[in-house]
């Protein structure tokens, strides 16, 4: 057994969109990298889904402003991926 040699990783995907500004006051910005539909599932740190909305063209406002502070989870899927970052709300 030699520690130093790595056996695997799992498959990773580069995110297609950015989350701006994050911090965020509430209401952010998605942006797409693709103009494919996307479903976008926003959770809050209890994993509760709070927003669930699709994409409309490359760039998507969400309001969390009535949802309070803290750390939350942007999913986007389509038919063969799904894409997750994360966004902080002050």
């Amino acid at each position: 057994f030699d520690p130093s040699t790595i056996s695997g990783f799992a498959d990773v995907k580069q995110s297609i969109f950015t989350v701006y500004p994050n911090p965020s006051n509430g209401v952010f910005t998605i942006e797409l990298d693709a103009t494919e539909k996307h479903d976008i599932t926003v959770n809050n740190a209890l994993g509760q889904t709070v927003i669930s909305t699709t994409n409309r063209g490359m760039n998507t406002t969400i309001d969390l402003s009535n949802f309070g502070k803290g750390v939350y989870t942007v999913e986007l899927k389509n038919n063969s991926s799904t894409y997750v970052e994360k966004v902080i709300v002050e």
